[in-house]
């Protein structure tokens, strides 16, 4: 079938894609109640993820032929040069369970439009796999073509095992913890040992965690800027950190602050923290919802919470501060009949010696370290701070002022930077990680269809 559908003009597969997404947007409510059921995300977000990736999905149908686009150079002598791109064949693609749609069609749709087939593994949100084969992988009337796409419910030995043994993948992409990360590296470290392969040498796309941090400068609340400030705060807060519960690979997991913003930022953010709504996750007025992984991910939480509190920093909870680790293991940490929640929990004052401030905190947990005093971004001061943590997923700025804005674009060493935007990924720019945060290869934008595609190169003599 891959053969078939590669062969297929590109304004077929476009249409098939387009179809599916049309058949997501048809069953949106059933689908984001499957990923509230599955994952505990609040109603109105998984509603709001099933919307966004439709959005995404028609996006990367635009850009495609751009970037399947054959390059051509004319040289001397009557010589023509082409380079093409060439599907590679089947993408193994692993999606994770906390944006199960976003992730997934990162991989998914690019690859599909490339001309490739695709094998999904969906483990720990099955049904949504079962939307994907049932979106793209089905034609509904005839004007249609089912794409190649499989969802395999496979569990992790078995993947691994066809990774390494199997000569129908040559590429595999994963999303998820740097530990998984490692094994699918690993996995194919063995396969290129595999002498009984045709095809033993594949590549992967790698986007693992992340430490993501914002820097608020000090023009944000000078003057008549307070304004800009609050923004800042309620955007930070609200969806850098408290999205899905704090659980999401670019979420807003550190914030530095200017020393001459620190104050009224801190002060923004404690009414924020406490404003949320935990509860039933079916319920459109729920905020939070349960941490998914239960009492074990609420224990990592309360682990980086006092390791930060004994090296100094304030950890506020319901505007209140908590100075024990009995107050933090109780206050933090509640159970409801949809499962373990976790409050939206400040530690002020933090340093980049405390786990929370180099680590990847899952959950609604937000470090707030007071900045260096100085003009720009750079040099010892934030950057320094940024750097302290091996994740290099996102980071983003808060400010007014084009220089400070450049400057720290210029010099952040991450993935993707934001400039007054955060915890968000767009269909039109390269998505990728570098150090503990993924091996560079990009998805989506122009990038995500060269990823996944060979080049075939063509020399033409008239």
């Amino acid at each position: 079938r891959q053969g078939c559908w590669a062969r297929l003009p590109l304004e077929d597969r476009m249409s098939t894609i387009k179809a599916g997404a049309e058949y997501f947007r048809g069953n949106k409510r059933q689908i984001a109640a499957d990923i509230t059921a599955a994952v505990g995300k609040p109603i109105a977000q998984a509603e709001g993820e099933v919307s966004m990736s439709i959005a995404k999905m028609l996006t990367l149908c635009k850009q495609a032929a751009e970037g399947l686009a054959t390059e051509t150079r004319n040289g001397k002598g009557g010589i023509t040069y082409e380079v093409h791109r060439v599907p590679k064949g089947v993408i193994d693609i692993i999606a994770p369970w906390n944006y199960p749609i976003f992730t997934a069609l990162n991989g998914v749709i690019p690859a599909l439009l490339a001309g490739n087939a695709v094998a999904l593994k969906h483990q720990s949100v099955p049904t949504i796999g079962d939307w994907f084969e049932e979106a793209f992988g089905k034609a509904r009337d005839d004007s249609i073509v089912a794409a190649p796409i499989l969802h395999l419910s496979v569990d992790v030995p078995t993947s691994d095992w066809l990774a390494m043994n199997a000569d129908f993948i040559h590429h595999r992409v994963f999303t998820g913890s740097v530990g998984g990360g490692r094994a699918v590296s690993a996995s194919l470290g063995a396969r290129a040992q595999n002498h009984n392969l045709a095809s033993p040498f594949v590549s992967a796309s790698l986007e693992l965690g992340g430490c993501d941090a914002a820097y608020v400068h000090s023009d944000l609340g000078e003057g008549d800027r307070h304004n800009e400030l609050i923004s800042a705060a309620q955007y930070i807060v609200n969806i850098g950190r408290l999205h899905n519960a704090g659980q999401a690979c670019c979420a807003t997991k550190r914030v530095i602050v200017h020393p001459n913003t620190y104050d009224a930022f801190c002060s923004l953010a404690t009414k924020l923290m406490a404003s949320q709504t935990p509860g039933d996750p079916s319920a459109k007025s729920s905020t939070l919802g349960p941490m998914y992984g239960g009492r074990s991910a609420c224990d990592h939480l309360i682990q980086l919470v006092i390791d930060a509190q004994r090296k100094g920093a304030r950890v506020v909870v319901d505007g209140e501060t908590l100075t024990s680790d009995a107050d933090i293991t109780s206050r933090c940490v509640f159970m409801e009949n949809f499962g373990y929640f976790f409050r939206p929990t400040l530690l002020l004052d933090a340093t980049r010696e405390m786990r929370c401030m180099v680590e990847e905190s899952f959950g609604p947990v937000l470090p707030i370290c007071r900045a260096p005093l100085e003009p720009l971004p750079t040099g010892e001061g934030v950057m320094e701070i940024i750097r302290a943590s091996p994740y290099a997923l996102t980071a983003s700025i808060w400010t007014l002022e084009q220089e400070v804005a450049d400057v720290f674009v210029r010099d952040v060493s991450v993935g993707t930077c934001l400039v007054n935007w955060c915890n968000d990924v767009h269909a039109q720019i390269v998505w990728s990680g570098f150090g503990h945060s993924g091996n560079g290869a990009g998805a989506m934008g122009l990038e995500g269809f060269r990823c996944l595609t060979n080049t075939k190169s063509v020399l033409r003599r008239a």
